[in-house]
């Protein structure tokens, strides 16, 4: 096992974030690789939004840790549909994360409608901040765009 699979538990991290109007503690359960050209981080669970944003900063790191300029984390498998006030929060607070790091790692974020806004609304945020990143509900074309951003 590789110094960054052990840095990050590649089996399996679960990361709990606490929802203020949930009884139970929800989570996120991920799986990180390595791929040629970026990191992946394949995720499944059901969405909070802390949470979320706790594996997107992982995922940075993890890409950071294994030399690679590009991250695609994917979000397929996680349930759940942030409210329009929600996506506005994570744009601004992915931007912050990522642009506080001493690296720049592009990211590519997949997923399935509703959890992924049909207009792109948390993109649009995170991008007016200069975040550099993009979400698709097709992972072909995400992969596309990040081996084209990060070669």
């Amino acid at each position: 096992m590789s110094p960054v699979s052990q840095a990050f538990g590649a089996e399996m991290a679960i990361l709990r974030g606490k929802h203020p109007q949930a009884r139970n503690l929800m989570s996120i359960e991920y799986r990180a690789e390595l791929k040629a050209q970026y990191a992946q981080l394949t995720c499944c669970g059901t969405y909070d939004k802390q949470a979320l944003l706790d594996v997107l900063d992982k995922a940075l790191d993890y890409a950071v840790q294994a030399g690679v300029t590009a991250v695609l984390v994917d979000i397929c498998d996680v349930e759940g549909m942030p409210s329009t006030a929600e996506r506005f929060e994570m744009g601004e607070a992915f931007a912050e994360i990522q642009l506080g790091k001493e690296t720049i790692i592009a990211i590519a974020i997949v997923g399935r409608e509703p959890m992924i806004d049909p207009e792109r609304f948390g993109e649009t945020v995170a991008l007016n901040r200069c975040a550099v990143g993009k979400v698709f509900t097709d992972m072909v074309e995400a992969v596309n765009w990040l081996e084209h951003t990060s070669g």
